[in-house]
């Protein structure tokens, strides 16, 4: 037999219907009450999501210059103290390598703190963000009295009136400029 889409499409629904039975009209309501949200899209094209993506990038974008600006430091030092070397006692060289290597860790550490801090902020942010997206969401379906707010991302097919995310969207936009992102 040949199965093209539209018979696969038909046997899985009427699989469906045969292991959930007869609709009844309160479980045609409860199907109608639910709507799909594209949380992604929200986080990433808002104006709130916008300005935190432009924020995270500058600051780490920063924090990599620093990093970067260090690091060509330190190779310029280990190049001056290799260059010392022919001229410097064995003691002498051996304490300045004792110096550098400690002045290394010492930077290490320090970056190591900030990257961290630098997450932690990030995190922290993003998840300000995906509070607020949560709410706008919350607010439309306590008004609508949807029953069920599924992510975009996990449906398959939806028809287009039961997408709220534009609504979410103008809603979000207008009751969220801006998350804040300390680093």
């Amino acid at each position: 037999m040949n199965f093209n889409t539209k018979n696969i499409l038909g046997l899985f629904l009427t699989l469906g219907l045969l292991i959930a039975g007869p609709v009844s009209q309160a479980n045609a309501q409860d199907i109608n009450s639910a709507v799909v949200v594209d949380i992604q899209q929200l986080e990433a094209l808002s104006t709130a999501g916008k300005s935190l993506t432009k924020k995270v990038k500058s600051s780490r974008d920063a924090l990599k210059a620093e990093i970067e600006k260090e690091e060509k430091s330190l190779r310029a030092t280990q190049q001056d103290i290799m260059k010392q070397r022919d001229d410097l006692s064995e003691e002498a060289f051996k304490a300045k390598v004792m110096a550098f290597e400690s002045s290394f860790k010492d930077k290490q550490a320090k970056f190591a703190k900030k990257r961290e801090a630098f997450e932690k902020s990030a995190l922290e942010a993003h998840t300000k963000l995906r509070t607020a997206v949560v709410k706008v969401v919350g607010d439309i379906a306590a008004e609508n009295e949807y029953k069920l707010v599924l992510s975009r991302q996990s449906v398959v097919i939806v028809e287009k009136d039961s997408d709220i995310t534009a609504e979410a969207m103008e809603r979000l936009n207008k009751s969220v400029k801006d998350i804040p992102f300390k680093n």
